[in-house]
């Protein structure tokens, strides 16, 4: 959200980490991940930093989720967190697949635009 609110420009880890309040660490490895999906961009150098790859109206919350968090459409057991393998005979497996596909369509239906857009008073 702070790349996306900071008029486009690029941001250092230390100046994103000062903000928000999440320690450098951390910051760093968002940025790797983030960077590894194409989300934002770096710059090296004095200058340099990281910014978004594209307009935050371009960017669905879905992506930006399953690139921190891995695939929202699970095949893991919700109940013994093994690979799923007892579709036919599982109480809870169409209900959570349900679930996650109500999840997934809703999140790739709001735009990191949409979300600074609602967090400002």
């Amino acid at each position: 959200m702070y790349l996306a609110s900071n008029g486009g420009g690029h941001s250092s880890a230390d100046s994103i980490s000062e903000t928000t309040g999440i320690g450098p660490v951390a910051i760093h490895r968002l940025m790797q991940t983030l960077g590894r999906a194409e989300l934002i961009s770096s710059i090296s150098g004095p200058r340099g930093g990281y910014r978004l790859s594209c307009s935050p109206s371009e960017i669905d919350m879905r992506t930006v989720t399953e690139a921190c968090e891995g695939p929202i459409n699970s095949t893991f057991c919700v109940l013994n967190g093994i690979p799923c393998g007892n579709v036919e005979h599982c109480g809870l497996h169409l209900l959570w697949s349900t679930a996650q596909n109500g999840l997934g369509l809703d999140l790739a239906r709001i735009s990191l635009a949409d979300v600074i857009a609602s967090s400002r008073p």
